[in-house]
């Protein structure tokens, strides 16, 4: 079983020799480091590990061993003072590690002495360290090699193996490059390269492996990069060479309560993602050869990985020649129709049978997403957790920021409301009034719902108000690039699930996708005619017709488009106002038909209203976004506000 590397603890006060040793010591042996810059400093997280050991012994002194050490090793540099006002001296280097020695109660300690002076230490009559290595004041490539071949094998380290020479990648494919670039705090692809090798390297097994190839995927929305690679490796008898398919996905130090949350979230996920017969098709977390030590989380790492300030886990991956085409939610919407006919096509598939309509094709694909998410989590009450509950659906709060959170009631975190007001208090907010001649009330509605605390939350109106609601098994955050479609198979492949809930709102997923439909695909079509849609979703011109949508879907969504009255280039919109129309019929089939315990359905409209507008006003805070989408969504935002009464006064 693969076992965690626990960092090393390192008295050094010099910062640039100490980011020297931890950046040695994460690229050769996949360990981080915590520095103490005085001896009394050192002494206390010494003592903090003894007593948390001791705790696992229930106090009782005879078994303060049974905790684990939290060091791989204890290193003093000779020039560490003991406080901040005393310089060292020989006796106080001898010092430090009598101490240590003391302090060393279940003689599972490893010190090392970073000597980095001329003189020479007389050891007698006290404990010397187990290691010393010597290190020069410019800090060559030299004394890296010196520290790592001092390191190699001492205390159980063993130096990583690497596939940084093996990884291989389309360096022509613009997106690839800049997911890879992005790993690099300098913005230099080949120091991104290096992390994206290190973190596969402590994914997999390195031992024969001939090849990696990393591929394009996707880009995750939850703060994570998502790579494919595939793994060529020599058989046991060496006749052969073997290929095996991962997706990794990576994560910045900031975001790493995702990962665990998305780790965690999928474990509790997997035996729900679809009947007995799904169960070959499910994406597998893989347990890291190399797994990083996350001692101060409340679950046993075994399956992520750490370089520099990267995390990392791996997925088995179910694609490619095995299960068929696949093609990511973003590709169905907005990707070239010829080339979505001939993917289904090559697949074998009949979504594309008889249809003479790149658009009913399209149709087709969500509406199989949707049935199979139905059938399997939605409206499938034998796998428990489908039930009906009266409650608040939202308050004015702020939600915990690092904490997966279950809903209803619906609440923005802090950091969300900060991203809203500053998108609401910037000059391309006053462009709003250009384009909506209410503009005014929907800003003041929007800056109420995320400028209030819960002594307002009487002004909800009706989001104030219990209602029935439906709880299921749901994915909590579907959007373009996070739902993968095996074409041939008619299943979805689905990724990202920090947001994961076991009994949450039902309609919740559904409102994320209308959400993602309206603002971050529409008029995104690369089928457009240059002529008639020159920048995309930045022709300004767009504008009337996509309020003409929000007001229908407003008003009267579940009746089909007429005419369309407002100028402009029409296609892409009654597209996007025809998913969201299919998005909504299959949540009001969920919501009125399904059958389970608690009280009946209510009203459809005051149930989703509450799920689109938490997704609603979340867009209005995402930079990603266009300004006119940006602009938009504060105008539905505003729009449903007053549908629910909400700060009528």
């Amino acid at each position: 079983m693969a076992k965690n590397v626990k960092p090393a603890l390192i008295g050094d006060a010099n910062s640039s020799r100490f980011n020297w040793l931890k950046s040695v010591l994460d690229s050769e042996f996949g360990m981080d480091a915590v520095q103490a810059e005085i001896f009394d400093k050192l002494q206390k997280l010494v003592e903090e590990s003894n007593e948390a050991r001791r705790q696992v012994g229930s106090g009782n002194t005879t078994q303060h061993c049974r905790g684990e050490n939290s060091w791989s090793f204890i290193a003093v540099a000779d020039d560490l003072p003991e406080r901040y006002t005393l310089y060292p001296t020989e006796y106080s280097i001898k010092k430090y590690f009598t101490s240590l020695g003391i302090l060393n109660k279940c003689s599972d300690f490893n010190t090392v002495l970073i000597n980095t002076q001329d003189f020479q230490i007389d050891w007698r009559a006290s404990d010397p360290p187990d290691r010393t290595i010597t290190i020069s004041p410019e800090l060559t490539s030299e004394d890296s090699q010196g520290l790592v071949t001092g390191l190699d094998k001492f205390a159980g380290l063993e130096r990583l193996a690497s596939i940084e020479d093996k990884l291989t990648w389309d360096t022509d494919n613009r997106i690839l490059r800049k997911q890879i670039r992005a790993l690099s705090d300098r913005r230099n692809v080949q120091d991104g390269q290096r992390q994206l090798a290190r973190l596969i390297s402590r994914c997999v097994k390195c031992s024969g492996v001939k090849k990696v190839e990393v591929r394009q995927l996707g880009q995750g929305k939850s703060g994570s990069s998502v790579f494919r690679f595939v793994i060529e490796r020599a058989s046991r008898d060496g006749s052969s060479i073997e290929e095996r398919e991962f997706v990794l996905k990576v994560f910045s130090a900031e975001d790493l309560w995702k990962l665990t949350s998305e780790v965690q979230c999928h474990l509790l996920a997997s035996p729900e993602l679809g009947h007995p017969g799904y169960k070959s098709h499910l994406p597998q977390l893989e347990r890291a050869s190399v797994p990083c030590d996350l001692s101060t989380q409340t679950f046993r790492n075994l399956h992520i990985v750490r370089s520099a300030h990267w995390y990392a886990v791996h997925f088995d991956f179910l694609g490619g020649d095995r299960l068929g085409e696949f093609v990511d939610l973003e590709a169905v919407v907005i990707g070239p129709g010829k080339d979505l006919r001939k993917k289904i096509q090559d697949a074998g598939s009949d979504l594309a049978a008889g249809s003479a309509s790149i658009a009913e094709v399209r149709m087709r694909v969500l509406k199989m997403l949707l049935e199979w998410l139905t059938d399997n989590w939605y409206a499938n009450v034998r796998a428990g957790n489908v039930r009906r509950e009266m409650r608040v659906p939202w308050t004015l709060g702020n939600a915990d920021e690092r904490k997966n959170i279950v809903v209803p009631p619906y609440e923005l975190t802090g950091r969300a409301k900060g991203w809203i007001q500053s998108f609401l208090d910037s000059p391309e907010a006053e462009i709003g009034e250009r384009f909506f001649s209410d503009w005014h009330q929907h800003m003041e509605r929007v800056s109420r719902l995320v400028g209030e605390d819960e002594s307002a939350n009487k002004s909800l109106g009706q989001l104030g108000d219990q209602l029935p609601v439906l709880l299921s098994h749901v994915h909590g955050d579907l959007n373009a690039n996070n739902v993968l479609l095996w074409l041939k198979h008619k299943h979805p492949f689905l990724i990202d699930f920090p947001f994961y809930q076991e009994a949450g709102h039902a309609l919740q997923d559904f409102a994320r996708l209308e959400v993602e439909i309206k603002f971050a695909l529409l008029d995104r079509q690369k089928d457009s005619p240059e002529k008639k849609l020159k920048a995309f979703e930045h022709t300004y011109s767009q504008m009337p017709l996509w309020r003409e949508m929000e007001l229908r879907l407003v008003d009267c969504w579940d009746q089909p488009a007429a005419a369309w009255s407002s100028k402009g280039y029409n296609k892409n919109v009654k597209l996007s106002f025809e998913l969201v129309r299919l998005i909504r019929q299959k949540a009001l089939g969920v919501q009125q038909n399904v059958r389970c315990d608690g009280p009946p359905p209510g009203d459809f409209l005051q149930e989703y209203w509450p799920a689109l507008l938490y997704h609603t006003v979340r867009a209005i805070g995402y930079p990603s976004l266009s300004l006119f989408k940006r602009l938009l969504a504060v105008y539905s935002a505003g729009s449903i506000l007053s549908k629910v009464h909400s700060f009528d006064n």
